[in-house]
């Protein structure tokens, strides 16, 4: 189409591209408003509500003097065999990463190491934890991040397919009623809500890997869809067996999760079993991975979830949100730093094409 300078279809085209250009800034800024603006606000209200209870409990004083006692008691051990558990499983991860690359890509411990870790430090300002895949495939070759971006997508699906199981599984093995009564009335549906779709996305995940050939060849036939076509084959390109090893290392990973937060709060002094522990942490995870979070606010959520969930098991409250925050630094906080620091020196990573 031809147009002419103050002609109609001009001046609507022009209109159209500086509303695009309107929209777009919109965003922009609504997402930083909600990333700079709300979300801190959120997490001072959150910590404010959260202080509030735990010193408004009668044996504040009482449980503080007890975890002080036995921190003096245990000495550093158990938190460093805890250490020594976030690392291996960020090497798990960094071996699962490796391994989804392995057609591809040749990686080392390092490189594999350091992507997932510029990828913890991006997904700490970003919802749904989404930097995640910047971080990933900034250090693959250019021809090579599209299929970066198909393996994360690819893993994160997995990791959310085992979530949901162990949430689904620790929901219906939970004395709900027992929960419902120890627990604020704010929370009660939230819990239930919980349980309502705990079984229901474990079971629609586990069908889409069933048939993921069927789903994908649906979406496909959209016109609109069939420039991604290319990531569709390498999705459908990865081996049941590989999947399988996937899954597996997630729950290895999740289960050292768990291991940890034991660990912690043995050493902090709250006694609780390693079955009490896998529920709780298994729900408080699964919740985290259903609601759209930013990482440096969800030890807000953490603090309400591992509060409201560990209440059925302990009095001890106050161990209970130490321990949640000190897993929290370690396994969140400390690699986003490293992946901040490999990020800003900006190393150089070794990576080969397979022949």
């Amino acid at each position: 189409m031809i147009t002419v300078p103050g002609s109609i279809p001009k001046i609507i085209l022009l209109f159209r591209f500086k509303r695009s250009l309107l929209s777009v800034r919109l965003n922009k800024n609504i997402k930083l408003i909600i990333n700079y603006g709300l979300a801190p606000l959120l997490l001072v209200l959150i910590g404010y509500h959260l202080t509030n209870e735990l010193f408004a409990r009668p044996t504040f004083e009482e449980d503080v003097l007890s975890i002080k006692n036995h921190i003096y008691k245990n000495g550093i051990g158990l938190l460093a065999i805890a250490v020594f558990l976030m690392m291996l499983q960020w090497l798990t991860e960094a071996y699962k990463w490796k391994m989804l690359m392995s057609s591809s890509l040749n990686l080392n411990w390092r490189a594999s190491l350091q992507m997932i870790f510029t990828g913890l430090s991006f997904s700490f300002i970003t919802p749904f934890k989404s930097g995640e895949f910047i971080g990933r495939v900034m250090y693959l070759p250019t021809h090579k991040r599209a299929i970066g971006t198909t393996y994360t997508f690819y893993s994160s699906i997995i990791q959310f397919t085992v979530y949901s199981l162990l949430g689904a599984l620790s929901l219906w093995m939970l004395d709900l009623d027992h929960l419902l009564l120890k627990i604020p009335a704010s929370f009660t549906s939230g819990i239930l809500f919980l349980k309502s779709i705990s079984l229901f996305i474990p079971i629609v995940c586990l069908i889409f890997f069933i048939t993921k050939r069927l789903f994908i060849h649906f979406f496909l036939s959209f016109n609109l869809l069939k420039k991604f076509t290319p990531l569709a084959q390498e999705f459908l390109s990865i081996k049941p067996s590989r999947t399988a090893m996937v899954f597996v290392l997630t729950f290895l990973k999740c289960f050292i999760f768990i291991l940890e937060y034991w660990l912690i709060f043995k050493w902090l002094g709250v006694e609780l079993s390693i079955s009490q522990v896998f529920m709780g942490v298994s729900i408080m995870v699964f919740a985290l991975a259903v609601m759209p979070t930013i990482s440096f606010i969800e030890i807000g959520l953490r603090w309400e979830f591992s509060f409201v969930i560990f209440s059925a098991f302990t009095q001890n409250l106050v161990g209970v949100t130490i321990g949640t925050t000190i897993v929290w630094l370690l396994n969140i906080v400390l690699p986003a730093i490293i992946g901040a620091f490999w990020l800003l020196f900006r190393n150089q990573v070794y990576i080969s094409d397979v022949e």
